[in-house]
């Protein structure tokens, strides 16, 4: 996640801020009861059997990018999603505006909204903590601490009580500016995925260190695993256009090999604070290994310029036999590898371990999206009851409507009684893997945190089991063993993994300073891996971190670490 440009949206906010001061000052904000259409003085709704009557309009905003799939016919502002909301609850979602999702189109269009003082939507959701900071910010959204407690399901208090610190992000003053929604805390942990049949067509075995690795990417790269009589494959896909531990395709493993500390995070130190991962002294060892493997070639050439989706193609295309990512990604994007070679295999294994035996990988955030809500919103009440039904799933509730998944002849359809997402048993051949993300809420609620539901009645576990008896194991076997089997593996690795430990807004330091500091971090290490510069400009890296705002930052984190209660 990029962090952009915070001289420029502290302006905005900034501004943005007197506009909705003098907006204040000249009318009325009284929540008062549920309106038609979320604004005062329009006709009562009241909720009747589960449904409002009459409809209520919520507005809100979404993005569509290229691998974006409707039904036809469909579209952002008419699709299964909106009309199941429209007929089964009496809640309207309307798009105040839809953008491209390419080159962060979403994030840009907020931030022109908040300059230009444009009509912000009554919901506005987000996965990029900046923007959603921003928007807190803004004056423009509300508190949302009262309507938690008064309208939010006794099922998902109880969720959000036993869970409390996911709140940290959002929390100013002791109020809640935004909705965090949580994950399972490995949706973003990455396993490895091999080409399978690269393998046994070289006669070798999966890794399981790093001098293993080397061995498998060189001979994936010399060998013509591929047999097309061509050198034309690569060792492991990569995306350093961002970061070198981003949220796919990435490579935080290498540095897990040689210690406790992940480049872009902040983890914890020997004496209990919290350090910035980037310029501790195994991130050298990492990045020395990279710069070794770009040199010999098993890193494509053209990795700082992909993004994390752009970076898979490779591995799509089968120019790659090697790439680091989450454990559900046989369902997007690598389907698409099969389309291109019906004859190929992929199998996750666990990461490669270190010299020392030691394993390691970035850490999943425990909050992955941010939902936001107009000052001027009075439906509260409607929001939450949405958002109850789309929980049903990651609670396993028999009786939710989306049990089996989003919505049938879209991302499943039923076979012999049983959900199936295989393509070839869709009527039209042709499958739309997410529904949801065209909700009000920005995506659908699927996870819930570790030991919210045990083991024994974990459907993609139990599945790999051969226990098929709920609704839930049906949808999870319909996953295919690669899928389930990958997700073992990321439950099994939960141990090796190093989340972010700093999860409040920003700091004071980091909207003035962190901008540069991210840059200067992309660009030292893109060098050191490219071969333009020697390793130890790392070690002037850090002395120019350090003194040009990131002892100071350092310094406001422990502050907050300290009064979360870190030790």
């Amino acid at each position: 996640m990029k962090t952009g440009n915070r001289h420029a949206w502290k302006w905005i906010v900034c501004m943005v801020a007197c506009l909705a001061f003098a907006a204040g000052c000249s009318g009325n904000s009284d929540p008062g009861n549920s309106q038609a259409d979320g604004n005062k003085g329009k006709t009562e709704s009241k909720l009747v059997n589960g449904k409002f009557e009459p409809p209520i309009t919520i507005t809100t905003a979404f993005s569509v990018g290229s691998d974006t799939k409707f039904k036809e016919g469909e579209s952002a502002e008419d699709n299964v999603m909106i009309r199941w909301g429209r007929e089964k609850l009496g809640i309207d979602v309307k798009p105040l505006w839809v953008v491209a999702s390419e080159n962060e189109g979403y994030d840009q269009k907020l931030k022109l909204t908040l300059s230009a003082g444009d009509k912000m939507p009554d919901v506005v959701a987000t996965t990029n903590k900046m923007t959603a900071n921003m928007l807190m910010e803004s004056g423009l959204f509300k508190d949302i601490k009262e309507d938690f407690r008064t309208y939010a399901s006794e099922r998902i208090q109880k969720l959000y009580e036993s869970n409390a610190s996911v709140w940290n992000s959002v929390s100013k003053d002791g109020k809640y500016m935004a909705l965090p929604t949580m994950t399972e805390g490995i949706n973003l942990d990455s396993v490895m995925w091999v080409r399978q049949d690269w393998l046994d067509k070289l006669g070798l075995k999966a890794p399981e260190t790093i001098e293993d690795y080397e061995k498998v990417m060189d001979a994936f790269v010399n060998q013509d695993p591929d047999g097309n009589g061509a050198k034309d494959t690569i060792g492991m896909s990569i995306s350093l256009k961002s970061r070198v531990t981003t949220w796919m395709t990435e490579g935080s493993f290498i540095f897990g090999a040689y210690g406790n500390a992940y480049p872009s995070q902040w983890g914890k130190a020997a004496d209990g604070s919290l350090e910035y991962g980037s310029i501790q002294p195994s991130v050298k060892q990492g990045l020395s290994k990279l710069a070794e493997w770009y040199k010999k070639g098993y890193i494509d050439p053209e990795a700082a310029t992909y993004d994390e989706i752009k970076a898979t193609e490779s591995f799509i295309q089968g120019k790659s036999g090697i790439l680091f990512g989450a454990f559900w990604m046989p369902d997007w994007p690598l389907n698409e590898l099969y389309k291109n070679d019906p004859k190929a295999v992929m199998k996750a294994y666990p990461v490669p371990a270190g010299p020392d035996g030691k394993r390691g990988i970035r850490g999943s955030d425990s909050v992955n999206r941010w939902i936001l809500f107009n000052k001027d919103f009075h439906h509260m009440d409607a929001f939450f009851l949405y958002m109850d039904h789309l929980y049903g799933p990651s609670l396993y509730d028999e009786t939710s409507e989306f049990k089996y998944g989003a919505f049938e002849g879209y991302d499943y359809v039923m076979v012999d009684g049983k959900p199936s997402i295989d393509e070839k048993d869709f009527p039209d051949g042709r499958r739309i893997p997410k529904p949801f993300d065209y909700s009000l809420s920005g995506g659908g609620f699927e996870e819930v945190p570790p030991g919210v539901v045990p083991d024994e009645k974990n459907p993609k576990l139990r599945a790999l089991k051969g226990i098929v008896e709920t609704p839930y194991d049906q949808k999870a076997a319909s996953k295919g063993m690669v899928y389930n089997a990958a997700y073992k593996i990321a439950y099994e690795q939960r141990k090796y993994a190093s989340p972010n430990l700093f999860t409040a807004p920003p700091t004071a330091t980091m909207e003035s300073k962190l901008s540069f500091l991210d840059k200067m971090e992309l660009e030292t290490f893109n060098k050191i891996i490219y071969g333009t510069a020697p390793l130890d400009v790392f070690d002037q890296f850090v002395k120019d971190w350090k003194s040009n705002g990131g002892d100071q930052i350092t310094a406001e984190v422990n502050e907050w670490w300290k009064s979360a209660g870190g030790q």
